[in-house]
């Protein structure tokens, strides 16, 4: 049964045949954040369904929107793929990965991995000299895009080819990067399928030939805070000058995260991304839970009651090995 879009706020519907699976997004987060709203809301369906469509009024293919026209006020929008079965594509935003950024590892580091996080430090601060975000020289932290307590169990699923890459890494200032670890932020490059750089608001540095733009994914963050600590909801990256363009970070796994970060946030019905819904997409063997982990699970179930919570049941049900791709 469809709920009321909640005041304020427009839906995205992304499923073909049902609206079980959409974004309910406040409309000023969207206004902040993006000139064109209504494309906004297209980049969203191409980055969390990995497949092109666009956004229309209804699921008829000939009711598309005007992309230049103002967000209808509490409206319901459609995303209609091209040329598409209605199957999410394999490489659509995965469920467990949302899971999996909701509750870090809580297993112990290996010196050797401790080894390559301190390489990984070091080659990405080499690269970026300073937060790249707000200038800041000084003690300023490289942080993953996706994270390496993902890798290890999805990284043929999103195309991780080393977690350490300098690909995967941004240097951001203490500040910045607890908000990123919270899940409150996200990047998006532009030029992308969907948007150009005039679309995003705030003026690009001149000169650039593309943009990676810092944003807030969340409308928890009070409008002075978001001022105050990162200097507005679009702030734009400053690479060195002489910094190759295939040492910068990775359009594919930042709009990847920011799939993942807005599902998280907004999304309503996740279970259509499941593995039932996706069979061919192979699936990792979860990795065995620490006494720790396990002592932490066992909390949550006396917390919630009887039997494994959400999470858990979400991981247990997938225990394909992964076959690499």
């Amino acid at each position: 049964m469809a709920t009321s879009v909640p005041p304020a706020h427009v839906r995205l519907i992304l499923t073909p045949l049902d609206d079980s699976f959409h974004l309910d997004v406040p409309a000023d987060q969207i206004h902040h954040i993006c000139k064109k709203p209504l494309k906004y809301l297209r980049f969203w369906g191409v980055i969390i369904m990995s497949v092109l469509g666009s956004v229309n009024h209804s699921r008829d293919p000939d009711d598309a929107v005007d992309y230049e026209a103002a967000l209808i006020d509490c409206g319901t929008y459609y995303y209609v793929y091209e040329g598409a079965d209605g199957i999410p594509a394999p490489a659509a935003v995965n469920p467990e990965i949302l899971r999996d950024f909701e509750s870090s590892c809580t297993s112990s580091i290996s010196t050797l991995l401790s080894c390559r996080l301190k390489e990984f430090e070091k080659q990405v601060k080499l690269r970026d000299k300073r937060c790249i975000f707000s200038g800041a020289k000084f003690v300023c932290n490289a942080g993953h895009i996706i994270d390496f307590h993902v890798d290890a169990r999805f990284k043929d699923e999103i195309r991780v080819n080393a977690v350490n890459a300098i690909q995967n890494g941004l240097t951001m200032n203490p500040n910045i990067h607890k908000l990123w670890s919270m899940n409150l932020l996200a990047v998006i490059k532009t030029p992308n399928a969907v948007l150009s750089m005039e679309d995003i608001l705030q003026r690009a540095r001149p000169l650039v030939q593309c943009r990676f733009t810092l944003q807030t994914i969340t409308d928890t963050i009070p409008q002075a805070e978001v001022t105050g600590l990162l200097g507005g909801y679009n702030v734009d990256a400053a690479f060195p000058i002489d910094t190759p363009h295939d040492h910068r970070p990775s359009a594919l796994l930042l709009h990847y995260l920011y799939a993942v970060r807005t599902v998280h946030h907004w999304g309503k019905g996740q279970a259509f991304l499941s593995a039932e819904q996706r069979p061919d997409v192979p699936r990792p063997a979860p990795r065995e839970a620490t006494g720790r982990t396990q002592r932490r699970r066992a909390e949550r179930r006396a917390a919630d009651g009887d039997g494994p919570n959400v999470a858990e049941q979400l991981v247990l049900s997938h225990t394909t090995p992964s076959s690499g791709s």
